[in-house]
């Protein structure tokens, strides 16, 4: 299988150099502890609620994984993807290419793969940023403060909230 996704996959740039790939883990494949899902997942309800009402909305986790953060969505609310799920019950494909619901409010809150640099995390949340709310997990590049920092290729969202979580909050499955 990852074979084969290296096979079908573009290769990913950085500044033009071919993006490093990690070949212990090459789907960047990372999970989040239940107790940071729900921290984050509780956080992101209240910082939202402050603007809209929850009930509006569809949950989608991007790259679900296990489901940490899905189980924490509605039951009759929730879309879960991954490129290699490690359960039933969620879409299989890669979220970069997976076609956002159009006349549903959605908020896409997870634990994307940062990848080399924090390239990765970023396509998700531009793929992400027609969602109405985009809540992730993102590497420590994000806070950077230089000019060439990978916050400033997000386009069209503006940050509501930030946080630095604990330290080992993710792990390798």
């Amino acid at each position: 299988m990852q074979t084969l996704f290296k096979e079908i996959t573009p290769k990913r740039y950085v500044n033009g150099n071919e993006m490093k790939e990690n070949s212990s883990n090459v789907l960047d494949q990372y999970f989040t502890k239940p107790s940071v899902a729900l921290k984050c997942f509780q956080k992101a309800c209240e910082v939202i609620k402050k603007y809209e009402n929850l009930d509006d909305f569809i949950f989608l986790e991007p790259s679900a994984g296990d489901g940490v953060f899905y189980d924490l969505f509605p039951k009759n609310r929730r879309i879960g993807i991954d490129i290699e799920p490690k359960r039933d019950g969620f879409i299989q494909c890669d979220f970069l290419n997976y076609k956002l619901p159009t006349h549903q409010k959605v908020i896409c809150l997870g634990n994307p793969p940062f990848g080399h640099r924090g390239v990765m995390a970023l396509e998700f949340i531009n793929h992400a940023r027609n969602c109405d709310f985009v809540c992730f997990i993102l590497p420590m590049f994000f806070e950077s403060q230089g000019k060439g920092s990978i916050k400033y290729r997000v386009k069209g969202l503006n940050l509501l909230y930030s946080e630095r979580l604990e330290k080992k909050c993710v792990y390798r499955f």
